[in-house]
């Protein structure tokens, strides 16, 4: 791997997502370093990759921002976080591990509650080995929508 110069890497990353190509900075170790909040653009669903890499090539000038790149997530391409983005808040079905043997249904609501879930449905609880796994629908608060999430050990 070829190493440049800060400088460089800075006017190239200020380039990432044109012409197609898009850029990362590495820190000194090769590795991506912390990632800040990123905002995705969601692509429609009657846009081509062309028209949707278009469309946030002029979101980029806009908000004179690098454009960031993930692949197979529906919503390839994104920009770090300002604070007047707000992210659309969906459903989504998680499994939680690691939550205590003795817990109930009330529990595990109560708990998703205290956490902002909103909205909270129990879809199933199943066992895996000596553990249960609790299956649950839930609407995340727009601040976390699409962050994971992580219950203590028992």
């Amino acid at each position: 791997m070829d190493e440049v110069s800060d400088e460089t890497a800075n006017k190239l990353f200020g380039k990432s997502g044109e012409l197609g190509l898009f850029f990362v900075k590495l820190t000194k170790n090769g590795s991506f370093g912390p990632s800040p909040p990123l905002y995705w653009v969601r692509k429609d669903k009657e846009e081509d990759a062309e028209s949707y890499h278009r469309r946030c090539l002029g979101l980029k000038h806009i908000r004179d921002q690098p454009m960031v790149f993930r692949k197979g997530a529906g919503s390839d391409i994104g920009f770090f976080k300002l604070p007047a983005d707000q992210q659309e808040t969906r459903s989504a079905v998680v499994d939680l591990h690691g939550v205590p043997n003795s817990w109930d249904q009330q529990e595990i609501t109560t708990l998703l509650t205290s956490l902002e879930w909103q909205d909270p449905q129990i879809l199933s609880r199943k066992r895996l080995g000596k553990k249960w796994c609790w299956r649950v629908r839930r609407t995340a608060p727009k601040e976390v929508a699409d962050q994971g999430m992580a219950i203590l050990g028992s």
